[in-house]
């Protein structure tokens, strides 16, 4: 201000002025709105005239927030075309709009408050936030007032002084809006969020826990954790929240609780983690809880319906076992009464091809996957058993399997087929009780792929048989089982008979 000329005596009025703006800056507190009045009452208080008044634009009216030196009948809103205010607020110049003389300007009719009041002169500053302009510092006198630079300094002040507190206001209802945001997610998570001070007392505490527990935020917070719910050291809950008060992130197991309050009783999982203030210091945990009651049941129920399902799966197998050991017995009581020594044959092989699959649904029943057998094991006792039902001491049966699951739908076929050949081989490999003996090969050569090759050192088929359109029973059960796994047999005529089938498992 040192540039600007004085009248006589304005040091004076000067010194006043200046102990006006600070005496104004020392009582402006937090309330914006507020500061925004007193800043328009200091400056009428400075610069006199007949109002001051900060106008400012609000959902489509011009509306008076502060006002200093009321008229009677004045209306604190009202449209805002024609008004003066509105042309400072709604122009691109940064400056001051100053009118020393109203008289004969628009605004006598377009301004109604020029032609009730009188007014002769106006002085108004735009107020802006950032770059936005958002209102009008105006001062209007009923007198042609020629405005000093003094005048218009002082008034730049205050506006500015204004502007500051609109940002501030501003800035302070965004941050209510994130606060009332957030408060509004926290609130309706459909989870439990908890967050503790380093002392393990509640902080945040939002309603999917009150529902939970039937604790409500206020018995909660401030209260610390391991006091309200003692049963949280029994569960391990407290060493998760020293973990994370040591900055880890860690996840509890499925958890069960109990409310007192309200009888609930359900299970829970928690995660746990740091909570940081803006320096990144742990300042306590922030857990997420997550009510899993509904998945637990279904899952027992899930255990319970499979459980129910194996014992009855068991039960089947176990009954067409018995009901096949029943066909067995029938079979062999007509072959021992027939007096038919062809007959007594056919029905033995018959009843060794039901043996063979009654044993698979054996071990189907003893095998803890009822879907799958070991199919290594199913050979070796398959072949014990064939070798004792012929007596033959003479001929040796081995068994070398490679690790080889198969489901019913590829064993029965494959056991068949191994039952076929090793009768074959008991019955016809080895005349005149000759010695010998039959090889049994399991291997997995590929992913999903099974050989099993079935090899004799005994005297080989008769010469002239036909592999291809083989004219006995036991050969065309081969060709055809082969057929049934998607492959065909492969035949190999020397020292003997080695036979080898590999197909793909169809059990997938």
């Amino acid at each position: 201000m040192s540039d600007i000329t004085l009248e006589p005596g304005g040091q004076e009025q000067l010194r006043d002025w200046i102990s006006k703006l600070n005496g104004c800056y020392l009582l402006l507190g937090v309330d914006s709105r507020e500061n925004i009045r007193k800043i328009v009452v200091t400056a009428g208080e400075i610069l006199g005239g007949a109002c001051v008044l900060y106008n400012r634009l609000d959902e489509g009216l011009l509306c008076t927030w502060a006002i200093w030196n009321e008229p009677e009948s004045f209306k604190a809103e009202d449209r805002p075309e024609g008004h003066i205010c509105y042309d400072v607020i709604r122009r691109e110049d940064e400056g001051p709009l100053l009118i020393e003389d109203l008289e004969g300007t628009s605004y006598q009719k377009t301004d109604s408050n020029v032609g009730r009041y009188g007014l002769k002169s106006y002085m108004g500053f735009p107020v802006k936030i950032k770059e936005r302009t958002v209102g009008s510092l105006c001062l209007v006198d009923v007198k042609k007032r020629a405005f000093t630079a003094l005048d218009l300094q002082i008034m730049g002040i205050l506006a500015k002084a204004i502007s500051i507190e609109e940002e501030r206001r501003e800035a302070e209802d965004e941050l209510k809006k994130a606060v009332q945001f957030n408060r509004e997610i926290i609130e309706n998570a459909c989870e439990g969020l908890i967050v503790y001070d380093r002392h393990l007392n509640y902080l945040v505490w939002n309603r999917f826990m009150e529902e939970l527990t039937g604790v409500s935020s206020k018995e909660a917070l401030n209260r610390n954790s391991l006091e309200l719910f003692p049963h949280l050291k029994e569960q391990g809950i407290d060493r998760l929240l020293a973990k994370a008060l040591e900055g880890r992130t860690v996840k509890s197991p499925d958890t069960p609780f109990y409310s007192p309050s309200t009888g609930k009783k359900g299970w829970v999982k928690g995660i746990y983690g740091p909570h940081l203030n803006g320096q990144g210091d742990i300042t306590g945990v922030i857990s997420v809880v997550r009510d899993i009651t509904e998945r637990k049941e279904s899952e027992e129920n899930l255990r319970k319906s499979l459980k129910e399902k194996e014992l009855l799966l068991k039960e089947v197998y176990h009954r067409v076992k018995n009901n096949m050991q029943i066909v067995s017995s029938l079979l062999r009581l007509q072959a021992m009464q027939s007096g038919n020594s062809a007959l007594s044959d056919c029905l033995s092989i018959s009843i060794d091809r039901i043996r063979t699959m009654a044993l698979i649904h054996e071990k189907l029943y003893q095998s803890n996957d009822l879907t799958r057998i070991d199919f290594g094991q199913y050979l070796g006792e398959l072949a014990s058993s064939l070798a004792a039902s012929y007596g033959r001491d003479d001929i040796t049966c081995s068994v070398k399997a490679e690790p080889v699951h198969l489901g019913i739908n590829s064993a029965i076929p494959c056991a068949l087929i191994v039952n076929e050949l090793v009768t074959n081989s008991l019955k016809y490999a080895f005349p005149d009780d000759r010695q010998g003996h039959i090889d049994i090969e399991l291997r997995a050569p590929g992913e999903n792929t099974v050989a099993i090759t079935v090899r004799d050192n005994g005297i080989g088929l008769p010469a002239g048989v036909d592999l291809q359109n083989p004219s006995t029973l036991g050969l065309q059960l081969v060709s055809s089982l082969a057929t049934q796994l998607g492959t065909e047999a492969d035949f190999v005529l020397e020292k003997g008979t080695s036979t080898t089938v590999e197909f793909k498992t169809i059990d997938g």
